[in-house]
């Protein structure tokens, strides 16, 4: 079996769509919730796996009503940001965990709602978004390149573990 270097697991991170790959959400439920441990603070308490956890992207994946693209893009452009964004939708970046009654009430709307509901979950990948004004391509490249590291701390590969 082959483990990947952590520059391979950080490129993964940030670039492909994981959301795509896990044909039953479990599994990327299992490696949110790792993430979601791992982002807690040291004095944080220690909150039991909710039972009816899903996995959200906090841009949906039908954006278009709510999340047009920058105005600015030009006839020549239009076509890679569309791409760009729908290549991103898809990676951890744009993922996080809810409960089941969470989810429903975000919905597809607008991040400034999705935002405020998302501060009020006690968990801990969802305190991230509070701080953010907007949500765009940019914001999700940051939070996957940021989860990415968080991801090497917990799975370093075996040959960097062994040199630490």
């Amino acid at each position: 079996m082959l483990f990947p270097s952590n520059d391979e697991l950080r490129f993964a991170i940030v670039n492909n769509p994981l959301y795509k790959w896990f044909v039953k959400g479990e599994r990327l439920q299992d490696v949110l919730w790792e993430l979601e441990v791992a982002s807690r603070g040291p004095f944080a308490e220690k909150l039991a796996r909710p039972s009816s956890l899903w996995v959200e992207h906090v841009m949906p994946q039908s954006w278009e009503a709510h999340w047009p693209l920058p105005a600015n893009a030009d006839l020549t452009a239009h076509q890679p940001a569309r791409d760009r964004r729908e290549r991103l939708i898809h990676t951890l970046g744009n993922l996080t965990l809810t409960t089941d009654r969470l989810n429903i009430a975000l919905g597809n709307g607008m991040f400034e709602a999705k935002r405020a509901k998302l501060d009020a979950s006690l968990l801990a990948l969802n305190k991230w978004f509070a701080s953010r004004g907007e949500w765009n391509e940019a914001a999700i490249e940051e939070r996957s390149r940021e989860l990415a590291e968080r991801a090497i701390a917990i799975w370093p590969h075996p040959d960097a573990a062994a040199r630490a």
